[in-house]
Protein backbone atom coordinates (compact mmCIF):
# COMPACT_ATOMS: atom_id res chain seq x y z
CA UNK A 1 0.00 0.00 0.00
CA UNK A 2 1.44 3.53 -1.20
CA UNK A 3 0.05 6.51 0.57
CA UNK A 4 0.87 10.12 -1.31
CA UNK A 5 0.26 13.10 1.22
CA UNK A 6 -1.11 16.49 -0.72
CA UNK A 7 -0.52 19.49 1.23
CA UNK A 8 -1.17 22.93 0.22
CA UNK A 9 -2.86 26.56 0.62
CA UNK A 10 -4.14 26.94 -2.40
CA UNK A 11 -6.06 23.42 -3.08
CA UNK A 12 -9.16 25.22 -1.69
CA UNK A 13 -11.30 27.28 -3.15
CA UNK A 14 -11.99 28.41 0.44
CA UNK A 15 -10.78 32.31 0.64
CA UNK A 16 -11.21 34.00 4.53
CA UNK A 17 -9.64 37.13 5.16
CA UNK A 18 -7.61 36.89 1.85
CA UNK A 19 -6.17 33.83 2.77
CA UNK A 20 -6.60 30.53 1.29
CA UNK A 21 -7.81 28.13 3.78
CA UNK A 22 -5.46 24.99 3.98
CA UNK A 23 -5.88 21.66 2.88
CA UNK A 24 -4.84 18.26 3.31
CA UNK A 25 -5.75 15.07 1.14
CA UNK A 26 -4.34 11.45 1.70
CA UNK A 27 -4.46 9.67 -1.25
CA UNK A 28 -4.27 5.78 -0.50
CA UNK A 29 -3.33 2.76 -3.38
CA UNK A 30 -4.33 -0.41 -2.64
CA UNK A 31 -3.27 -3.75 -3.47
CA UNK A 32 -6.34 -4.05 -6.08
CA UNK A 33 -4.99 -0.99 -7.44
CA UNK A 34 -6.00 -2.23 -11.29
CA UNK A 35 -3.66 0.37 -13.02
CA UNK A 36 -0.09 0.94 -13.59
CA UNK A 37 1.96 2.22 -11.23
CA UNK A 38 1.77 5.49 -12.78
CA UNK A 39 -1.41 6.32 -13.29
CA UNK A 40 -2.26 9.71 -11.72
CA UNK A 41 -4.96 9.81 -9.10
CA UNK A 42 -6.68 13.44 -9.93
CA UNK A 43 -7.62 15.38 -6.75
CA UNK A 44 -9.60 18.57 -7.58
CA UNK A 45 -10.14 22.02 -5.65
CA UNK A 46 -13.12 20.26 -3.67
CA UNK A 47 -11.07 17.35 -2.18
CA UNK A 48 -12.75 14.88 -4.41
CA UNK A 49 -10.60 12.27 -6.22
CA UNK A 50 -11.46 11.06 -9.56
CA UNK A 51 -13.21 8.04 -9.03
CA UNK A 52 -11.09 4.59 -9.72
CA UNK A 53 -11.29 1.21 -8.33
CA UNK A 54 -8.69 0.75 -5.31
CA UNK A 55 -8.05 4.14 -4.55
CA UNK A 56 -9.26 5.62 -1.01
CA UNK A 57 -8.83 9.31 -0.63
CA UNK A 58 -9.64 11.65 2.58
CA UNK A 59 -10.05 15.00 3.32
CA UNK A 60 -7.72 15.95 6.34
CA UNK A 61 -8.42 19.56 6.85
CA UNK A 62 -9.25 19.90 10.34
CA UNK A 63 -12.64 21.20 10.31
CA UNK A 64 -14.76 22.87 13.61
CA UNK A 65 -18.83 22.10 13.40
CA UNK A 66 -20.25 23.26 16.63
CA UNK A 67 -19.26 25.54 20.11
CA UNK A 68 -20.69 24.67 23.30
CA UNK A 69 -21.63 27.35 24.58
CA UNK A 70 -22.40 29.98 21.84
CA UNK A 71 -21.79 32.64 23.72
CA UNK A 72 -19.60 33.64 27.15
CA UNK A 73 -18.47 37.00 29.07
CA UNK A 74 -15.91 39.39 28.09
CA UNK A 75 -13.98 39.01 31.73
CA UNK A 76 -12.98 35.56 29.96
CA UNK A 77 -13.43 32.16 32.15
CA UNK A 78 -16.29 30.34 29.79
CA UNK A 79 -15.03 27.05 29.37
CA UNK A 80 -15.35 26.25 25.75
CA UNK A 81 -16.07 22.85 24.32
CA UNK A 82 -14.85 22.76 20.33
CA UNK A 83 -16.09 19.98 18.19
CA UNK A 84 -15.51 18.79 15.02
CA UNK A 85 -13.10 16.72 12.52
CA UNK A 86 -9.39 16.37 12.37
CA UNK A 87 -9.31 18.19 15.67
CA UNK A 88 -6.82 15.15 17.78
CA UNK A 89 -3.44 14.69 17.50
CA UNK A 90 -1.10 12.99 19.57
CA UNK A 91 2.03 15.80 18.77
CA UNK A 92 0.55 18.43 20.68
CA UNK A 93 -2.40 20.19 22.00
CA UNK A 94 -4.01 22.17 19.67
CA UNK A 95 -3.91 26.28 19.50
CA UNK A 96 -7.09 28.12 20.07
CA UNK A 97 -7.63 32.29 20.04
CA UNK A 98 -11.03 33.65 20.66
CA UNK A 99 -10.94 37.58 19.36
CA UNK A 100 -6.76 37.22 19.03
CA UNK A 101 -6.91 36.01 22.93
CA UNK A 102 -5.65 32.75 23.29
CA UNK A 103 -8.56 30.40 24.47
CA UNK A 104 -6.35 27.90 27.07
CA UNK A 105 -6.24 24.29 25.94
CA UNK A 106 -6.54 21.78 28.58
CA UNK A 107 -7.45 18.96 26.43
CA UNK A 108 -8.38 17.16 23.42
CA UNK A 109 -10.18 13.83 22.99
CA UNK A 110 -9.71 11.34 20.63
CA UNK A 111 -13.49 11.98 19.22
CA UNK A 112 -12.02 15.28 18.73
CA UNK A 113 -13.45 17.81 21.04
CA UNK A 114 -11.54 20.63 22.58
CA UNK A 115 -11.54 22.41 25.81
CA UNK A 116 -10.36 25.40 26.09
CA UNK A 117 -10.88 28.59 29.01
CA UNK A 118 -11.71 32.13 26.99
CA UNK A 119 -9.15 34.37 28.74
CA UNK A 120 -10.34 38.47 28.60
CA UNK A 121 -11.46 40.21 25.93
CA UNK A 122 -9.84 43.56 25.46
CA UNK A 123 -12.65 46.77 24.53
CA UNK A 124 -12.04 46.61 21.08
CA UNK A 125 -10.07 43.54 19.29
CA UNK A 126 -8.88 44.11 16.27
CA UNK A 127 -10.95 43.65 12.89
CA UNK A 128 -8.32 40.66 11.66
CA UNK A 129 -8.45 39.64 15.28
CA UNK A 130 -12.42 38.72 15.19
CA UNK A 131 -13.62 35.20 15.32
CA UNK A 132 -12.17 31.52 16.45
CA UNK A 133 -8.93 30.39 14.81
CA UNK A 134 -7.76 26.72 15.64
CA UNK A 135 -4.72 25.35 14.86
CA UNK A 136 -3.83 21.69 15.19
CA UNK A 137 -0.67 20.56 15.19
CA UNK A 138 0.62 19.51 11.23
CA UNK A 139 -3.02 19.83 9.97
CA UNK A 140 -2.62 23.83 9.97
CA UNK A 141 -6.05 25.99 10.77
CA UNK A 142 -9.54 24.24 11.16
CA UNK A 143 -12.43 25.13 8.99
CA UNK A 144 -15.11 26.78 10.92
CA UNK A 145 -18.68 25.52 9.64
CA UNK A 146 -20.94 26.72 12.81
CA UNK A 147 -21.39 30.30 13.85
CA UNK A 148 -18.62 31.63 15.84
CA UNK A 149 -18.24 31.63 19.34
CA UNK A 150 -18.98 35.52 20.45
CA UNK A 151 -17.93 37.50 23.82
CA UNK A 152 -21.22 38.47 24.38
CA UNK A 153 -22.30 40.07 28.50
CA UNK A 154 -25.88 40.37 29.65
CA UNK A 155 -27.07 43.48 30.19
CA UNK A 156 -28.49 42.63 33.48
CA UNK A 157 -24.72 41.69 35.02
CA UNK A 158 -22.77 44.51 36.77
CA UNK A 159 -19.61 42.60 35.19
CA UNK A 160 -20.58 43.85 31.76
CA UNK A 161 -20.74 47.68 32.87
CA UNK A 162 -17.88 50.23 34.43
CA UNK A 163 -17.91 50.93 37.65
CA UNK A 164 -20.29 47.84 38.03
CA UNK A 165 -23.54 49.61 37.94
CA UNK A 166 -26.07 48.45 35.52
CA UNK A 167 -28.20 51.39 33.51
CA UNK A 168 -31.18 52.60 34.86
CA UNK A 169 -33.53 54.75 33.92
CA UNK A 170 -32.43 58.11 32.62
CA UNK A 171 -28.99 57.28 31.92
CA UNK A 172 -27.31 57.65 28.84
CA UNK A 173 -25.57 53.96 27.13
CA UNK A 174 -22.83 53.90 24.49
CA UNK A 175 -22.18 50.95 23.26
CA UNK A 176 -18.36 50.55 21.34
CA UNK A 177 -18.26 48.76 17.96
CA UNK A 178 -17.12 45.04 18.69
CA UNK A 179 -19.37 45.03 21.76
CA UNK A 180 -21.80 42.49 22.03
CA UNK A 181 -24.58 42.68 24.79
CA UNK A 182 -27.67 40.16 25.54
CA UNK A 183 -30.78 42.24 26.27
CA UNK A 184 -31.50 39.06 29.21
CA UNK A 185 -34.06 41.66 30.56
CA UNK A 186 -35.64 45.15 29.43
CA UNK A 187 -33.57 47.96 29.78
CA UNK A 188 -35.30 50.83 31.74
CA UNK A 189 -35.99 54.02 30.01
CA UNK A 190 -32.74 55.43 29.06
CA UNK A 191 -32.10 59.28 27.85
CA UNK A 192 -30.22 58.21 25.14
CA UNK A 193 -28.30 55.10 23.79
CA UNK A 194 -25.47 55.30 21.10
CA UNK A 195 -24.73 52.00 19.38
CA UNK A 196 -21.85 52.52 17.13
Amino acid sequence: MTEVLIRGQKLSSKVVDGYYCPLEVAVTATSEWPGPASEPVIVSKDARASPRSGVAYAPTTPTVVSFSPEFGTAAGGTTLLITGTGLYTSESLPQVTVDGVPCVVSGVTVDNVITCITGPRPELPSESAVGVMVRVPSKGFAVIKTDPFLYADKWSSPLTWRGGIVPGEGDTVILVKGRNIILDESPPKLFFMLID
